[in-house]
């Protein structure tokens, strides 16, 4: 998480707003990580 835009918010364990914030995107990925996300697609 790069950045929080706006803050979320709870009430008595009731998400009533989420937070807005900038997420990062990883450019190397893993050979296991794929992998894994493969097998998790074929067994669905």
């Amino acid at each position: 998480m790069l950045e929080e835009f706006r803050k979320g918010f709870k009430y008595k364990q009731q998400l009533l707003r989420p937070a807005m914030v900038k997420v990062a995107v990883s450019t190397a990925s893993s050979p296991s990580a794929d992998s894994e996300d493969s097998q998790s697609d074929q067994k669905a």
